[in-house]
């Protein structure tokens, strides 16, 4: 009837990519009798439990498309009578409805509670390979001394020397960051120019941290030995992209990742409080554990696109459950625009389809009010 991800063609008239396109041909010869083609339609596609208010408004769509006939207008008729027969209850549960028509409205998005603090930490697994080397470069200190008595110029030309001078950056192309404030040995390091976001979040907003020499080893090893001495593969890109998840080098905490283990202190430390209280027979103010637990020590996780899950996994004695998400937005029910119809015809069969999902009467079906109520939001 439709094609994967949507109503609609692929191309209009061609269909060697299609996964299926709407093709429905009547027994009726006379395709201008809007009742024996909806009715036809009807005992197909909902074993004729199509209510008489709907089968009205189909009908009306259809002789609309239509129009005073022809080919082209009579294949748009077929696939207008098709699209919104297949939104209807009807169509997607077996139960019997009663529409009143009163519009059903798509749900309102619960506004942010802002007196409740809020914090995430977002995770982006950039799947390409990133020149680390050329990322955070170190940089020349013009006024060495104190805590700095070395002015890193050695390290730089070092790095300037081993990658070349296609492979290098020069002073010019680096964006110069502080780094006092860390264990380094140098007090200036240079961000890739072309991450100058990046180096401003850094030097401005106080948003970013850079992890340096973080990588996958469990002794020290050189380049001589590090084949022999090296329990993972350093250069296999997708063994390098699980160890980033595992942070687990020695496989201590087998099946899980480093932000899902995060998680279960967050967990562990809210039930410790709670026996804490109990043991010692404590009495802390509600306020306090409002505090405690809404505000600090909640958790929850998401993962869009289904990777990279295996950093969010955790103990499952302890864990929270994950949410996936998919990485564009939900499926609509009309991707494409039906053949011959315009982007306006489309808004009005969104319209159409709005009739068609309204309130039912009393029996009230539950399945066909779940899918009309959810319907309204992708449309």
């Amino acid at each position: 009837m439709y094609k994967v991800g949507g109503c609609g063609n692929y191309n209009d008239g061609q269909y060697d990519k299609s996964a299926g396109y709407l093709d429905f041909t009547p027994s009726t010869n006379d395709l201008s009798d809007s009742s024996a083609v909806v009715q036809e339609l009807a005992t197909l596609l909902t074993g004729n439990r199509l209510s008489s208010v709907n089968r009205a408004i189909i009908e009306s769509a259809y002789t609309n498309s239509y129009g005073t006939g022809g080919e082209a207008k009579e294949k748009e008729a077929l696939q207008v009578a098709q699209v919104l027969m297949t939104s209807t209850h009807e169509f997607s549960t077996t139960n019997i409805v009663f529409p009143n028509g009163n519009a059903r409205q798509a749900p309102l998005m619960p506004s942010k509670d802002e007196s409740t603090a809020y914090k995430a930490i977002v995770h982006i697994n950039l799947k390409g390979g990133m020149d680390s080397m050329n990322l955070l470069v170190p940089y020349p200190d013009s006024n060495p001394g104190g805590d700095y008595p070395d002015d890193c110029s050695t390290l730089y030309n070092d790095y300037a020397s081993i990658r070349g001078d296609d492979n290098r950056l020069s002073l010019s192309e680096l964006i110069s960051i502080d780094a006092s404030s860390s264990d380094q040995p140098c007090r200036y390091f240079g961000v890739n120019s072309a991450l100058s976001d990046i180096a401003s979040s850094y030097t401005t907003d106080n948003d970013v941290l850079f992890f340096a020499n973080v990588g996958y080893l469990t002794k020290p090893v050189n380049r001589r030995n590090f084949k022999d001495e090296t329990e993972g593969q350093l250069f296999g890109h997708s063994a390098m992209q699980l160890e980033m998840q595992k942070v687990d080098a020695f496989n201590q905490r087998e099946l899980t990742g480093i932000m899902g283990r995060m998680m279960v202190t967050y967990t562990e430390l809210s039930l410790l409080f709670f026996v804490h209280l109990y043991v010692h027979k404590l009495t802390l103010m509600a306020s306090l554990i409002q505090d405690v637990l809404g505000n600090t020590l909640a958790t929850s996780k998401t993962s869009i696109n289904k990777a990279p899950v295996r950093i969010l996994q955790g103990d499952p004695s302890l864990d929270r459950p994950l949410k996936e998400l998919p990485s564009g937005t939900p499926n609509e029910f009309m991707r494409r625009d039906i053949i011959g119809s315009s982007a306006s015809n489309r808004d009005t069969l969104r319209s159409i389809i709005t009739q068609l999902n309204a309130h039912t009467d009393a029996p009230i079906a539950y399945n066909a009010e779940l899918w009309s109520q959810n319907l309204m939001e992708y449309r």
